[in-house]
């Protein structure tokens, strides 16, 4: 079993214990049984919360008036996000969903992350948001009654989440604008945290990757039905060899060899299937050697990983590289004649590139399919992963670049999911800091009780597309 699912298994089973022994302590808010949080009341970090407002009282004053503006120009970008991606996804429902779960689980009409950066991911991100809430209430002098810890749930308990609880009796009396700081300040954070990723990423992890690490080759995790490549052979757990003679090592590569190309167009890909490499045998025309002959094979031994299934043992020696050459017993009067040498091949790139077609490589002849989204853009339909290897200089420390690339990875994923939670809070949905912040808007241009019935019907409006776009999700994409 994979262990990222292991582990993700044992947390969310932890989790469901931890809230049923605790469910007596427990507090709900949304729209049970569809969209709700369920919430355990704490005290932690309230005294952090009040000192960071009075230390830096006049930058956090100024700051949270940018985050209303940035807010709003957020909700208006969410609303008009979630209307489009509605109207996709019900022109073309096998396009992923513009709304998805993020789970640590691979589920059709999730958005997948493994477990170890989803967990960490979460952490910062919880701990972000609630904590700026809390920080701008007190920069505000409005009480926090508690904080903890919450599960957002649709249906069932799905997402752990955390929370800060204001008092809010004192924060409807304040003036709008300190309300609005407050509802904003969650969002924006997560946001603040998604810019500071794209400058590390961009201007430090880029940069050493360029010097560290080389493409090394180009995998397909998954195949869509009814598109172009499945049509043709091309198989999950195949790698691109070539497209249109290009050689691919890099999903870039694969970018560049179809510029040109239109839907329609038929291309020649090559792709390279491990489950046609025989596990051992004999190779045609290197069954019979001897003493003269075996400095010639040079070229193929060294892409060859040898089977020792005799006693009888010839070494090579080749640019400093011991090859172990194994051969059976034969009945050749000729004291120079060695046998018949069993090979097993090993699966490496330069065998590859030697022996082509015969073992692994698949040609196939693609008649490419329209792109879902641009119907004048071709398309293979397929989900890729990239994979890098070590420059040499840099191979003989592989734990060293194993940490460096585990930070790189999270800090990419703590960029992505702090973008996607700051902006979906921002969606005029009543239960996010939006809807909130919605609510508090129509005040400046409405009078209070029709305020509260457009707000109501704006929300439920984003309420019904969230729910819509998760459903189809789940039964399309």
């Amino acid at each position: 079993m994979d262990y990222q699912l292991l582990f993700a298994i044992i947390f969310f089973v932890a989790l469901s214990v931890y809230l049923y022994f605790n469910r007596s302590k427990l507090y709900r808010e949304g729209v049970f049984p569809i969209f709700y949080m369920l919430m355990l009341k704490t005290s932690l970090g309230l005294k952090q919360m009040d000192k960071y407002s009075k230390k830096y009282s006049k930058f956090l004053d100024i700051l949270s008036k940018v985050g209303v503006f940035v807010g709003f120009l957020g909700m208006f970008v969410m609303a008009g996000t979630l209307i489009y991606y509605l109207v996709k996804a019900l022109l073309v429902p096998s396009v992923a969903s513009g709304v998805q779960l993020v789970l640590p689980f691979k589920v059709k009409g999730t958005f997948y992350v493994p477990f170890f950066y989803w967990l960490s991911c979460l952490v910062v991100i919880v701990f972000v948001h609630e904590f700026s809430h809390g920080v701008i209430a007190r920069l505000h002098k409005i009480p926090i009654k508690s904080s903890g810890l919450a599960v957002m749930s649709i249906l069932i308990p799905l997402v752990p989440a955390a929370f800060v609880e204001p008092d809010e009796k004192k924060l409807s009396k304040k003036d709008k604008m300190k309300q609005l700081s407050v509802f904003a300040a969650g969002p924006f954070s997560n946001l603040i945290i998604a810019l500071f990723c794209v400058i590390l990423l961009f201007g430090v992890f880029r940069p050493v990757n360029s010097l560290v690490y080389t493409n090394d080759a180009v995998y397909i995790t998954d195949v869509m039905a009814n598109y172009s490549a499945n049509a043709s052979g091309i198989k999950s757990g195949d790698k691109f060899v070539s497209i249109n003679g290009v050689e691919i090592k890099s999903i870039q590569n694969i970018s560049y060899a179809l510029k040109d190309n239109h839907p329609g167009d038929v291309i020649e890909v090559i792709t390279f299937d491990e489950s046609n490499i025989p596990a051992s045998g004999f190779i045609e025309g290197l069954s019979g050697i001897n003493n003269d002959t075996l400095s010639k094979l040079d070229s193929v031994i060294k892409a060859l990983k040898v089977v020792k299934n005799n006693n009888q043992t010839v070494y090579y020696d080749s640019n400093g590289e011991n090859f172990d050459l194994s051969v059976r017993s034969s009945s050749n009067s000729d004291s120079s004649y060695l046998g018949y040498l069993e090979l097993r091949i090993a699966i490496d790139d330069s065998l590859i590139s030697k022996l082509g077609n015969e073992y692994g490589n698949t040609i196939h002849y693609v008649n490419l399919s329209s792109n879902p989204s641009n119907s004048s853009s071709p398309y293979l339909g397929v989900y890729l992963s990239e994979v890098y290897g070590l420059k040499s200089g840099f191979s003989q420390h592989p734990l060293l670049f194993k940490v460096y690339d585990w930070i790189a990875t999270f800090v990419y994923w703590l960029f992505l999911l702090n973008l996607g939670v700051g902006l979906f809070n921002l969606a005029p949905l009543g239960i996010v800091d939006g809807g909130r912040m919605l609510h508090v808007g129509l005040l400046y241009f409405l009078p209070k009780k029709r305020a509260q019935n457009v707000w109501k019907v704006i929300s439920l409006f984003f309420l019904f597309i969230v729910i819509s776009l998760l459903i189809i999700g789940f039964i399309f994409a």
